[in-house]
């Protein structure tokens, strides 16, 4: 069973200011909040030539390979991974077990900066859900979980 993750209206929008601020401050063209499962929680940026849904899978696929490979070298994981291109260069970096913040850049921008402002993000991501775990300590989790369509469809009709 696939589930998705729902945030609540006022975790959503302090996520998207995060982003909003990390978007301005490393000249970015494009942030991504995923699962590592590929689903996409937030974005923010230019995205009119980005398929965004495909490009959180094989992101997200490429930084679950990553994976696999810091375990054959011995390592639990690897928290950061740099991807560069002609033009366009990419960031990702965990946020937590389950979520990772993708970054894409052009060449124009400095990868310091972008290194520095994800750092800057991600941290305040961890306290957003960490604040919600302490002040919503009935919820098992930072988030709800919605079950999948066809799941449901086939326990109605069953």
């Amino acid at each position: 069973m696939v589930e998705d993750i729902l945030l609540s209206e006022e975790i959503s929008s302090q996520i998207d200011e995060h982003l909003k601020e990390l978007l301005s401050k490393s000249k970015t063209r494009c942030v991504l909040l995923l699962t590592r499962g590929g689903q996409v929680i937030a974005d923010r940026g230019f995205k009119k030539t980005l398929q965004v849904h495909s490009l959180s899978a094989l992101l997200t696929g490429v930084y679950n390979a990553t994976a696999g490979l810091a375990k054959s070298v011995g390592e639990n994981a690897f928290t950061e991974f740099y991807l560069e291109g002609k033009k366009w260069n990419i960031y990702f970096k965990t946020v937590t077990n389950l979520l990772l913040l993708s970054s894409i850049f052009s060449e124009s921008s400095i990868l310091g900066l972008v290194k520095r402002e994800m750092k800057i993000t991600t941290k305040d991501i961890q306290e957003i859900f960490s604040k919600e775990k302490e002040t919503s300590p009935e919820r098992e989790h930072f988030f709800k979980k919605r079950k999948n369509i066809d799941h449901i469809l086939d326990n109605f009709f069953s």
